[in-house]
This record gives structure tokens, sequence and C-alpha cells, in this order.
């Protein structure tokens, strides 16, 4: 007992004064008592405190932005405390959509393929590594093609044949062509540089240096080899170049709320308004519009397929809510209301169409 009442107490880690032995947290400066681990569970649970305030606050907002208007008027009533900071919300709720959105696109597998004009042609957008997969394939098939005849034996050729299959990944059968066919076999893909196209090697495009490339293929300039190089970047790896351009919908939303802000300021300047009113108007808006995306989306990729009626009947109920949010938070008759809902709407579309364009080039250029 001596010992220990002798041992030197512990020092916070954090002010380094000395703590007290029964208490878990520092009484200058309340860091809690640090051994130098830390659990996973610690951490993640750490992390979801400090982004979402996963309290009363966050669930009650929840389901209130679920009513048009509701929550903007009461928060410039002044129960700013009763609810979250407008935009850490809408970065919370951007998250989960966000990552429900990159579950959705990893489901799809290899290759997306859609239907063009109505016929039977196919548009076939591989990811990288089913691109890749398919260009060791193809470079196998080549290197066995210029192999002597002696050794071209109908069983080499069939062992050849179920080797290239096994690489291809199925993006043969999807695209209508075959490795072992060289009158069908796909082995180049063009580029568009500045409206010059330029066709490439599936092969070249997987595995040689840019440098070489720029070379092999007569590619000079400084804006089209930095074009080639980010389209072939893209190619490399176009999982995460679609993730960047996912991800950029965020500031695509805050752009488009920050520049329709300033168009409803003008609309209601007889109100004598402050700009941010309107700008919290939107986001808290926006919010309601992607909690009610992301539970759908979230039944889409962990439950069953949504049907279509439910998508175009959530888009009536969205689009309804904000005519009421208008009406409410505006305090405005019906006509007025109408005409800014429409003016929202087409002005709205024709904002996210150039933020997002923008946005998309911005991602390629620094991808």
């Amino acid at each position: 007992m001596a010992e220990t009442e002798a041992s030197p107490k512990p020092t916070c880690t954090n002010c380094g004064k000395e703590m007290s032995r029964k208490g878990d947290f520092c009484r200058h400066c309340g860091q809690k008592k640090f051994d130098g681990r830390i659990r996973m569970s610690e951490l993640f649970s750490k992390f979801l405190h400090n982004i979402t305030h996963l309290d009363g606050q966050f669930v009650r907002m929840m389901w209130q932005l679920l009513v048009p208007g509701k929550v903007t008027t009461e928060y410039f009533k002044g129960r700013i405390k009763a609810y979250p900071h407008p935009v850490q919300f809408f970065f919370v709720v951007m998250f989960f959509f966000l990552l429900v959105i990159h579950k959705i696109a990893e489901e799809h597998g290899g290759a997306f393929q859609t239907t063009v004009d109505g016929d039977n042609k196919k548009v076939v957008i591989p990811t990288s590594d089913l691109l890749k997969h398919y260009a060791d394939g193809l470079e196998i098939q080549t290197m066995y093609e210029h192999m002597p005849d002696s050794l071209q034996t109908p069983e080499a050729s069939q062992v050849v044949s179920r080797i290239t299959q096994k690489f291809s990944g199925g993006l043969d059968t999807l695209v209508g062509s075959n490795l072992a066919d060289t009158s069908s076999r796909i082995d180049s893909v063009p580029i568009f540089i500045l409206s010059h196209p330029v066709t490439i090697s599936l092969i070249d495009l997987q595995k040689m240096p840019f440098e070489e490339l720029y070379a092999t293929y007569k590619i000079n300039g400084w804006k089209e080899r930095t074009l080639a190089k980010q389209f072939i970047r893209s190619m490399r790896d176009n999982q995460a170049f679609s993730n960047s351009i996912i991800s950029s919908l965020t500031w695509t939303i805050l752009v488009m709320s920050a520049v329709m802000a300033w168009l409803l300021y003008l609309f209601f300047r007889k109100r004598r308004s402050y700009y941010v009113e309107h700008f919290i108007f939107l986001l808290h808006y926006f919010s309601g519009v992607f909690l009610v995306m992301t539970l759908l989306c979230a039944i889409e990729a962990f439950v069953f397929k949504v049907p279509g009626f439910i998508w175009f009947l959530a888009i009536i109920l969205l689009e309804t809510g904000l005519f009421l949010a208008i009406k409410r938070f505006y305090f405005t008759r019906i006509g007025r209301t109408l005409l800014a809902w429409l003016l929202f709407n087409f002005l709205g579309m024709i904002t996210f169409v150039l933020a997002f364009t923008l946005g998309m080039l911005l991602v390629f250029l620094i991808f």
C-alpha cells in the first residue's frame, strides 16, 4: 500500500498537469486518460459524433424537414438552438447519400450497357479492371499469333482460347467481339483530343508509360498531352474517376444554392430580408430532398429494386413540397408562389447543369 501511495500521480497527456488516480478525466482541461492505444470502435464512434451529432436535434430535424418550410420558419423565429447548423446538417445528409450511391455503383459489376435509339445497338462502358483484363487477354492472344506456325497447334489454340476467355471477363460478349476472332476483335480505342481523333491500342492504353505514348502516337503540345493524359488516366482507373464526379455533386448543390439564393433575394426584394435567409431556406430544402433520395437509394441498394412509379411519386411530392415551402416561408399568395416555383425550377435546372458540367471539367483536369 505504501509503495502504491509513493508512486507518482499520472499526468495529463494534453496539458501536462497532474491527474487524479481515480478519475478518468483531467480536472484542468477535461482530457480523458490516454494509454497510447485507440480502439477502432472508439475512433468510429467519435467520428460519427463529430460529423453527425446524432442526438435529439438531428432526429427532430430529419422528420420536421418533411413538413415544407417548417424548419426554416422556426429557425428564423429564433429557435436556432433547437436545430443543427444548416451547413453541417447538409454535409451530413450528402455524406450518407454519396455513401449509398457509391454502393449502388459498385454493385453494377464489370460494365454498364444501354440501348441506343431504341434499337439493338449497345453502348458499353467497362470498368478499368475489366478493361485491363481484356487487354491482358488480347496481349496473350497477340503473342500466340506471332509464334511459329509449327507451335500453333489445335490443342494450343484451344488452351489459349480458354485462357483469353477467362481474361476477357465477359467484355467480349458484351461488345459482340471475340479475342480469338481477328475479324471482330476490338484491339484499339479512339480518343478525341481537341476534335482530333487518335486511335490507341488497348494494350498500350493500359500499360504504356505516358511519355512513350506521346511519342508513339505523335501527341504533341501541352494541351493535347494534358487532355490525353487525363483521358487515359480516367480509363485506367474509371472507378475512382466516377467516384470523384459523384462526390462533386455536393459542391454542385452548394453552388446552385448560392446562385438560386441570390435570385430569390432579388425576386423577394420587397421582403427586405438578408441573403443568408434565402441560402438557409435552400439548404434546408435540399437537405430534405436528399434525405428522401438517400432513403430510396438505400432501399434500392440493400432491400429491393424501387419501382419507377415510386421514383416518379417521390419527385411529385418533392416538387409539391417546394411549392408549399415557398408559400409558407415567404407568406406569398398562390399566384406569386406559383411564379416563384416555376422560375426556381427553370433557372435551377440551368444552374445545376452549368455547375455540374463545370464540376466535371474540374474533376477531369485535376483527377
